[in-house]
C-alpha cells in the first residue's frame, strides 16, 4: 500500500508486481585459508524474464500505470543488481563466517580427550555434495 501527499494533492493505493520465466546460477568455490574454509562466489546470474507491475488506486494509480513503462525495467534492474549484491557480499560473508567462527576442536565428553578437525585438505566438490 503507498500514500502520498504533495501541497494538496494526495493519494493513495497499492501496487502488484510479478515476475515469471525467472532463473538463476551461481558458481561458488572452497578453498582452505589459514586452517579454514573459504567460500568465494566465483559467478551469480539472475535472469527475471517477464516482470509485471499493477498500480492501484486512484486517479494518480490511473495515470501512474499509463506511463509504468519508463519505470518498470528500471526497477527490474534493481531488482538484479540487489539479488546480485546480496548473494556476492552478504551470502559470502554469512557462510564465511561460519567458517571462520569454528573452533576445530570438539571435546568428547566424560573424558579427557578432545577431537581436532581442522580442514588438511581442499574440500572435494561432486554435483550432489562437498565433502569436507
Amino acid at each position: 500500500d503507498y500514500r502520498a501527499k504533495y501541497l494538496f494533492i494526495s493519494t493513495h493505493g497499492s501496487i502488484d508486481a510479478s515476475a515469471s520465466s525467472t532463473s538463476s546460477s551461481i558458481q561458488a568455490s572452497f578453498t582452505l585459508v589459514d586452517d579454514h574454509y573459504h567460500f568465494t562466489v566465483n559467478s551469480f546470474n539472475l535472469n527475471i524474464g517477464d516482470f509485471n507491475i499493477n498500480i492501484h488506486g486512484d486517479f494518480f494509480a490511473w495515470l501512474l500505470n499509463l506511463i509504468k513503462g519508463l519505470f518498470t525495467s528500471k526497477i527490474k534492474s534493481e531488482i538484479q543488481d540487489q539479488a546480485s549484491k546480496a548473494v556476492y557480499d552478504d551470502l559470502t560473508k554469512e557462510i564465511n563466517k561460519l567458517f571462520t567462527n569454528e573452533t576445530n576442536v570438539f571435546p568428547v565428553p566424560k573424558t579427557n580427550f578432545s577431537v581436532d578437525y581442522t580442514p588438511t585438505a581442499q574440500p572435494n566438490v561432486t554435483s550432489d555434495r562437498i565433502q569436507f
